[in-house]
């Protein structure tokens, strides 16, 4: 199963000495030949592309990270081929 963050943990303190993990998103996510390759529609959302090809809406970030798509909105412009990992990569 495909992680939204690295396992590479480490410790780090604010200003006034707080404590905290620090950690770091994945930088890419990988696909291989059973990935599907869909164009997206206006109004597409990562969020209800991941329920319906994983049954699993949280899983929104894998098909972001995997098209480089992290700008912040849920919304896909239409027209664009959004490659979808395949299920056994997540």
């Amino acid at each position: 199963m495909v992680k939204r963050y690295t396992e590479d943990l480490q410790i780090k303190q604010t200003m006034d000495g707080k404590r905290y993990y620090s950690t770091s998103l994945v930088s890419e996510i990988s696909t291989d030949t059973f990935a599907y390759v869909v164009t997206s529609q206006d109004g597409d959302r990562f969020d209800t592309l991941a329920a319906q090809y994983y049954q699993d809406a949280s899983k929104w970030w894998i098909i972001a990270k995997a098209n480089n798509l992290t700008n912040g909105t849920m919304f896909i412009p239409g027209g664009l081929p959004i490659t979808i990992p395949s299920a056994g990569l997540v």
